[in-house]
């Protein structure tokens, strides 16, 4: 167990570098498809490599036009749910500005699938800070 959440995390590490650089192709090989994207604003299945870059950069221009620069995670907290499937969730998801000042603070939560390129998301979903305390 131990080792599978030291490999999520350092997984998550890579992405999250990836994030903060734009990296597309970087972030696209972050992702198992079908990957499902689940927000308040709606939930997306994404079927296509062509698809899901378009989905990361539609986000990232709308991050961008509210003034994002960086994301900073908090805690991470990795389960193994069966062989080469996992839950992790990061409580305290900080997007900044250019600044250093806070844009939002958000909770994620993953669902995750070992394949034989190690691991990758299957489902993100973005969560309001405390939701597992309600």
């Amino acid at each position: 167990m131990d080792d599978i959440a030291a490999e999520v995390e350092a997984f998550y590490a890579g992405y999250l570098d990836a994030w903060n650089a734009r990296d597309l192709e970087g972030l696209d090989a972050c992702f198992a498809l079908p990957a499902t994207f689940v927000s308040p604003m709606g939930t997306l299945a994404v079927n296509s490599r062509r698809e899901l870059r378009a989905v990361l950069a539609r986000n990232f221009e709308r991050l961008e036009s509210e003034g994002f620069s960086q994301s900073s995670a908090g805690t991470l907290q990795v389960r193994t749910c069966a062989e080469g499937l996992a839950v992790a969730d990061v409580f305290g998801l900080r997007r900044l500005r250019a600044d250093g000042s806070l844009q939002e603070e958000i909770d994620a939560h993953y669902i995750l699938r070992r394949d034989g390129r190690g691991w990758r998301f299957v489902v993100t979903m973005t969560c309001t800070p405390g939701w597992q305390d309600r």
